[in-house]
């Protein structure tokens, strides 16, 4: 069994145009569909950590492990990251991109 440490961690704010990262109205992605990773229990304690960015269409884009628990949980991570629907973040009124992060843990 899996327990998500925490999800939707904003790491940077969304840009604006002219590359300025600061916003006057700023609503964060809301999370439609996040289903949990199905990994096996092992007996042991196992954490995997992914940074992503959450695109103006609501989909997880460049995800990259950022911790990793092997090259088989790692993937069964990353390929569910894929099913993983938002909606967008919102800057000054308009859909932004916004780099997220994720911790899957083992229980």
């Amino acid at each position: 069994m899996w327990h998500l440490v925490f999800r939707h961690m904003p790491l940077a704010a969304p840009p604006q145009a002219g590359g300025e990262t600061g916003c006057e109205a700023v609503r964060p992605p809301e999370p439609l569909a996040t289903p949990d990773p199905l990994l096996p229990a092992l007996g042991f304690r196992v954490r995997v950590k992914v940074s992503f960015i959450i695109g103006v269409d609501g989909q997880v884009h460049s995800p990259v492990v950022l911790e990793s628990a092997g090259l088989v949980d790692d993937r069964e991570v990353l390929d569910t990251l894929q099913l993983w629907r938002y909606r967008p973040a919102i800057c000054n009124s308009v859909p932004a991109e916004i780099e997220a992060k994720v911790e899957f843990s083992s229980r």
